[in-house]
């Protein structure tokens, strides 16, 4: 239940957010206040490439963003398998206003850097954790070619 003089937002939106003023007077006089009320909002992930599985064979480039927005402008981080040994971490950047991504890029994926791979985004408002899994194939000895060969029998 609202009283005079107060202001009850339920379900706030980014919309919501601004500058609040309070005006009174009375016989004694007038004032006046104002504030600032900032929304936050919990940070969301998504992958370029949309997908949560990406199959690669050894040799290929292992490359994906992982995007996040909220407010404030989240971090974001990807961590890698425990088993996958000489990647580079990702860094966080700040790409638009509204949005951050780290970037992974890995040329040369080996077998052991298979696995599942953690995209975190971090705010003020909170977490968002999404997961990708990456599967690497033995790259085959043949380069993919097949040759035939014949042989003429005489009779």
């Amino acid at each position: 239940e609202d009283y005079p003089g107060v202001i009850t937002l339920r379900q706030a939106t980014i919309e919501d957010g601004g500058i609040y003023e309070c005006h009174a007077s009375n016989d004694a006089g007038k004032t006046s206040l104002s504030i600032t009320l900032d929304i936050q909002q919990q940070p969301s992930i998504s992958f370029v490439p949309d997908v949560e599985q990406i199959d690669l064979t050894e040799g290929d480039e292992l490359r994906f963003t992982c995007m996040a927005s909220g407010i404030p402008l989240p971090t974001v981080q990807i961590k890698f398998p425990e088993n996958a040994r000489g990647l580079v971490p990702a860094r966080s950047t700040d790409t638009r206003r509204d949005q951050s991504e780290a970037i992974f890029s890995h040329l040369n994926v080996q077998r052991s850097h298979a696995g599942i791979f953690e995209c975190i985004a971090t705010n003020e408002a909170g977490q968002d954790i999404r997961y990708i899994q990456v599967n690497v194939a033995e790259k085959r000895g043949d380069d993919g070619m097949i040759f035939l060969t014949s042989s003429l029998i005489a009779n």
